[in-house]
């Protein structure tokens, strides 16, 4: 739930980039079980990983894992930012995949291969289930 390694020029920190650090500790924990990351954050890099880790991009990028500004200055944060943060993150480089799934269309049959990728719940709505539960409203859980 911060950063995890010394930061860089040009990237944006985890305060500033990150939406909801519980639910994105989450997916972190998934990209670990999936045996995407290590536990030390790294991406492992194995045979065909490249392309699953773009799409994870793409996924959490479309389903609002990541602020839409930054402070200080009040700037948009855009695709760039956010490659530019996952990878430095995760010491990866995944900048021609992570183009080639901005068609979505890509991207969805890709997903159909990796169902794991359709269950990342979206940013806000992870939360709905917690305050529910904390409600206790049976008829819905």
């Amino acid at each position: 739930k911060k950063d995890i390694r010394e930061p860089a020029k040009g990237i944006l920190t985890y305060e500033q980039m990150i939406a909801n650090h519980d639910k994105f500790a989450r997916v972190e924990t998934e990209l670990f079980d999936q045996g995407l990351i290590n536990d030390q954050y790294k991406f492992k890099k194995d045979h065909n990983q490249v392309t699953e880790f773009a799409a994870v991009y793409q996924v959490l990028l479309k389903k609002n894992y990541f602020n839409k500004f930054y402070f200080p200055g009040n700037k948009k944060i855009t695709d760039l930012h956010i490659r530019k943060f996952l990878n430095h993150r995760y010491s990866a480089n995944i900048d021609r995949e992570f183009r080639n799934f901005k068609v979505q269309k890509h991207l969805d049959e890709y997903i159909n291969t990796k169902p794991w990728l359709s269950l990342i719940l979206p940013s806000w709505f992870a939360g709905i289930f917690t305050s529910l539960y904390q409600f206790k409203i049976p008829s819905i859980l």
